[in-house]
């Protein structure tokens, strides 16, 4: 009674302070806070990404992008040719569309070039021409304090509005765009605000200055926080609700519908005036490697595999363009609803960890932080609304450490018992059941699919009887050492070692979910591992030794076997009886590793083996395919891929009682390696076969007549 009027002081209390605890390890105005910002931008990637991507013909905005052609004949790195500009110009306003963006900085004209081709007189009139051009500009200076960067009179002045075109996150992944810039004692539009202004037949000067006085952006949908004016840093941005993968020429794939200038500026007026008409078109660089930047898509791959790369500049505006017209913005959740729901969640954690134990509270942290993702998931795609998941998460793991730490204290006292009475003489994966669950300290079992392996050590008896006691001891030692770390690795369960043969349970005590495929690698790297001891041990003067290997899946009963003072945990059955059969089984055919049907049907196309025989083993009467297990899916088969083929050929002969055309086969995989131990074998039974054939009624099965 008491420890339960204790919990429920301690439960709340845990609640509360793991997610005030939260809330301040993910404030941003922390260090901690600062780098979990980061994860959390990632999330909201995440989010963006998972939008189902709107058709680019339905968008308001259209993109020209700056090709390679289109300074082809240019001799120049800068400027971009102007007289190019102006013809992309002339021929986007002639479709008469509701406003141009050129992402271009025209800070100084060039007198010489312009006398070759009045490329600057030529744009300078073009803007005049379409009155609806917004031109881009930049700023300079601190957070708090911006200065804008000198454009030239010539070509502001026909400009219909400036906009600033600079990104708040310029070496990182781009997911802001500016709003407003206060320069001196007077705010500017960003390049997007200024494009939406104009579309609306607004003044983006009067629009930031209107801003500017007032305190707060007039833009339809723009949510309260991104509208306030900032009053302690220069800079009023908004995040980027992107729309959609990069844009190309060409390519309907991306989020706007994209042109390459180059066939604009030849098409001339001949553009189909429905390409531009009534749209907002921006015209920017699609190929300079300085104009592009990473964003939320960078890492998209795309149903042909393709990743979707960089975004260029000109193409991040558009995005904040979209998200203005549209009024799709990013929501946040507000700090005192976030805090409130994370309590929720933590109390959540608590009570499942207090009352069912760790396994259910980390079960419920992970339940519940995963339900969080997937309605921040849904909420972002149908609302825009973006919930955090960092500080749901960090309340969660801080209220089960906490709780478990609680509990621990109280309950642990039995479980360190437990840990201390069987530790040195059961498995560490028993002796965690058993902590889990005290009423499994009983004899017994159950039946379990599971996958046994077998190992051991060729000619290792009369090894013995020549070597040094104590240089065999170190020998063996470190063989072993070797082969159980490997087994481990492999989430296997060491079960014993018989003398210097090796029993490895894979699925038992705990579930492991393709025990087979563990097995296989772990037979595998076994045999690579001894290739790496022999060449050691054979400069030390030590001779090499060989190891087989064993291995069955199958249904055996795992459990506590023994008397009630002392029992280990082991596997019994027939199933551990062939993979005890296999291994000595692969002295008969020369291989290394021996794997029944069973292992290789559950370890699917992962393996690489051939098949050995149709082998009815010793005590037992059935038989069964057996194969030799030759490598792991993936690797470097090397000239073995030819001895294979050839002998599956020489195999399909055989079976085909063609033994002279089985000859040949198998004689031609002995020609790729001559110590091949099945090709031999099966060559030498068709020599006796062309001379004497089998009765007709002959099953091909190979039966062992010992262990």
């Amino acid at each position: 009674m008491a420890r339960r009027r204790a919990r429920l002081l301690v439960i709340p209390a845990i609640a509360a302070g793991s997610a005030l605890l939260a809330g301040l390890l993910t404030r941003t105005d922390t260090i901690t806070g600062k780098l979990l910002q980061g994860v959390e931008q990632t999330t909201l990637d995440w989010r963006i990404r998972s939008v189902p991507p709107r058709p680019a013909a339905e968008s308001p905005v259209v993109l020209v992008l700056f090709d390679s052609a289109s300074v082809q004949d240019w001799p120049y790195l800068v400027p971009f040719p102007r007289a190019h500009l102006a013809a992309v110009i002339d021929a986007v306003a002639a479709a008469k569309p509701k406003a141009i963006g050129l992402d271009v900085y025209l800070d100084r004209r060039y007198p010489r070039l312009d006398s070759m081709d009045r490329g600057d007189e030529r744009l300078r009139d073009a803007l005049r021409r379409a009155g609806n051009v917004v031109i881009a500009t930049g700023t300079a200076g601190s957070s708090f304090v911006r200065a804008q960067m000198p454009l030239d009179p010539y070509f502001a002045g026909a400009a219909a509005a400036v906009g600033s075109a600079d990104s708040p996150t310029p070496y990182e992944t781009i997911r802001d765009a500016e709003l407003t810039v206060r320069v001196g004692r007077r705010r500017i539009p960003g390049f997007p605000l200024a494009l939406w202004a104009v579309s609306k037949g607004l003044s983006p000067d009067s629009v930031a200055a209107a801003a500017e006085r007032t305190g707060r952006l007039e833009v339809p949908g723009l949510p309260g926080r991104y509208a306030r004016v900032p009053r302690d840093t220069a800079v009023q941005s908004m995040p980027i609700a992107f729309v959609g993968p990069p844009s190309r020429a060409g390519d309907e794939n991306g989020a706007f519908a994209a042109y390459s200038s180059s066939a604009i500026a030849a098409l001339g007026p001949l553009v189909p005036a429905d390409w531009f008409r009534g749209k907002i078109v921006l015209l920017g660089s699609g190929f300079h490697s300085e104009e592009r930047f990473r964003t939320p898509f960078y890492s998209q791959v795309d149903a042909r595999g393709r990743i979707a790369g960089w975004t260029y500049g000109v193409e991040t505006h558009a995005d904040a363009l979209d998200n203005l017209l549209s009024g799709r913005h990013p929501i946040p959740v507000p700090r005192w609803l976030s805090l409130l729901g994370v309590a929720a969640l933590c109390l959540l954690v608590a009570l499942a960890a207090f009352r069912r134990g760790i396994g259910w509270g980390a079960a419920a942290a992970l339940a519940l932080t995963a339900g969080v993702v997937a309605a921040g998931f849904w909420a972002f795609a149908t609302l825009t609304v973006a919930l955090p998941f960092v500080f749901p998460a960090a309340g969660a793991l801080l209220a089960f450490l906490t709780s478990t730490s609680y509990v621990s204290v109280v309950e642990g006292r039995e479980k360190r018992a437990i840990r201390g009475a069987f530790s040195k003489y059961v498995p560490p994966a028993v002796v965690a059941e058993l902590m889990a669950d005290p009423t499994r300290l009983k004899l017994g079992g159950e039946k379990r699919r599971i996958t046994v392996l077998f190992t051991d050590l060729a000619g290792f008896t009369a090894l013995s009887e020549t070597v040094d006691p104590q240089d065999l001891l170190a020998l063996l030692n470190r063989y072993l050492d070797a082969m159980t770390g490997i087994v481990l690795r492999e989430r296997g369960t060491l079960d014993k070692y018989i003398g210097d043969a090796v029993m490895a349970l894979y699925g038992a005590p705990t579930a492991l979910e393709e025990h087979a495929l563990h097995a296989c690698r772990t037979a595998v790297a076994m045999q690579r591992r001894l290739g790496e001891l022999n060449t050691a041990w054979k400069a030390q003067g030590w001779p090499e030794l060989q190891m087989r290997v064993g291995v069955n899946t199958g249904t055996p009963v795992v459990g506590n076997i023994g008397g009630k003072e002392r029992f280990d945990y082991t596997a019994l059955g027939d199933a551990v009886n062939l993979a005890a059969r296999l291994e000595p089984a692969c002295k008969t055919y020369g291989v290394g590793i021996m794997v029944s049907d069973e292992t290789r049907r559950d370890a699917g196309d992962r393996v690489v083996v051939r098949e050995l025989e149709l082998l009815a083993v010793y005590g037992r009467a059935e038989p069964l395919p057996v194969y030799e297990l030759v490598a792991m899916a993936g690797d470097e088969l090397g000239p073995r891929a030819e001895l294979l083929e050839q002998y599956a050929r020489g195999l399909a002969a055989y079976r085909a009682r063609d033994f002279e055309m089985a000859l040949v086969w198998f004689q031609a995989a002995l020609e790729c390696d001559p110590a091949d131990g099945p090709s031999a074998l099966y060559a030498e039974r068709c020599r006796g076969y062309v001379q004497s054939p089998p009765p007709a009624e002959w099953s091909f099965v190979e039966r062992r007549q010992i262990k």
